[in-house]
């Protein structure tokens, strides 16, 4: 709870009134909230942080070494061995940071790939009826 707290302050303070350019003349600003493209969360990734990265609703988990990333000692506790990101995209992340992002990402495509096969059957049965209805 207290890295969603210090998460979310960072946040408050970064955006929109932490920023060097502030809205309009910030473009990617006027993006978002013109409904163009881009949502609050991209702008946050971009100029204030990331916070904490969750894999199935936790922390990374610890390999057999005890250890989250080989980069990082036994048993190390802190907050970025667990996976909270305090860097940006603005400025780029650690090597280790931009791992776990990586691990969170990747874990949403499992979830996508059923999506898309079961559109892909739907229309293939939609224009299957389509075609029998019209012979």
């Amino acid at each position: 709870k207290s890295l969603d707290t210090f998460t979310n302050n960072i946040n408050t303070a970064c955006l929109p009134t932490g920023l060097l350019r502030k809205f309009p003349d910030n473009n990617l600003q006027l993006m978002i909230q013109s409904g163009a493209k881009g949502s609050t969360v991209n702008a946050m990734q971009i100029s204030c942080l990331l916070g904490q990265i969750e894999l199935e609703g936790k922390r990374p988990p610890l390999m057999k070494s005890s250890k989250s990333l080989p980069s990082f000692a036994r048993g190390d506790t802190t907050p970025r061995a667990g996976g909270f990101i305090d860097g940006r995209f603005l400025t780029g992340i650690q090597p280790q940071e931009f791992f776990f992002h990586c691990m969170a990402g990747r874990e949403v495509f499992p979830g996508w790939a059923r999506f898309l096969a079961l559109l892909e059957f739907s229309l293939k049965q939609l224009v299957w009826n389509r075609v029998n209805l019209s012979s």
